[in-house]
């Protein structure tokens, strides 16, 4: 007996979620496809990508269908809406479950364009202006397809009547759109280098020290005592002097006074 696709499905209940997913996942593809092509390096916009949907309850009759007393905007950023229509975006149901499209997105052109601290979505029939507030986190909800707009994305809408369709102009708060925090690069201290002088410094001192510590070491263990502890001590002791003549003959020089005044010279 010849079954026909549809009683094949009907025999098979189990392959009807099959093709169901089959769908889905061929409708992630194309949209995550198209949301490489949506995009702008001067803000992140995952936030707002990542959710398939956003939804807001409007009860302004002025942007309503046909003055209904509420409904509902639907809007996706950078992909198509899952539902039975083809580059839909930004649509609206009334209250009688009527869905209206009004906004389509088509991946062959950037819809984005940036501006200072906002960036704009321009789809067919309407525009979605996102500006900086930093306080408005578009957080997609883990789990739904949809989310709401957050509340302190201060949403509003406008309606200008045209010829051929009206447009619609959403206008919301966002920290996605107050840009991508430039890098901050970690403080790293300059370390000035030492100078030749400062090295002789440090070399210098510490010599010296050594010096003394290593000779009363060993001046003591030969016997020394007191003074006699200081290494080369008859050296040391006659340095001042030696300093104090040096000076005078080098002041006499200057001055063309020969060797008066200097003892322990002859004169030439």
């Amino acid at each position: 007996m010849e079954v026909g696709l549809c009683g094949w499905l009907k025999i098979r209940p189990s392959c009807v979620s099959s093709v169901y997913l089959v769908i889905f996942l061929i409708w992630s593809k194309c949209a995550s496809l198209r949301a490489e092509s949506c995009s702008t390096p001067d803000y992140d916009i995952k936030n707002l990508t990542n959710a398939w949907y956003w939804y807001y309850n409007s009860t302004d009759k002025n942007v309503c269908p046909s003055n209904s007393g509420s409904c509902q905007f639907i809007f996706s950023i950078c992909k198509v809406l899952p539902f039975d229509c083809q580059d839909c975006s930004v649509a609206v149901n009334s209250t009688e479950n009527n869905i209206t499209i009004i906004g389509e997105y088509n991946n062959t052109t950037n819809p984005i364009n940036p501006g200072n601290r906002e960036f704009t979505i321009f789809y067919t029939q309407s525009i979605l202006k996102f500006n900086c507030d930093l306080s408005a986190r578009w957080i997609p909800e883990i789990g739904n397809t949809s989310s709401p707009v957050p509340v302190s994305a201060n949403t509003s809408i406008s309606v200008q009547p045209n010829s051929l369709s009206d447009i619609y102009t959403f206008e919301f708060k966002s920290a996605e759109a107050c840009g991508i925090p430039p890098t901050v690069k970690p403080f790293e201290p300059k370390v000035k280098s030492l100078s030749t002088g400062s090295i002789l410094l440090l070399i210098f001192f510490p010599t010296v020290a050594l010096y003394f510590l290593l000779g009363m070491i060993l001046n003591k263990l030969g016997g020394a005592h007191g003074k006699e502890l200081v290494p080369n001590y008859e050296f040391w002791n006659s340095l001042p002097g030696l300093i104090a003549d040096g000076v005078v003959f080098t002041w006499s020089m200057i001055t063309c006074q020969g060797s008066k005044g200097v003892s322990g010279y002859d004169s030439i």
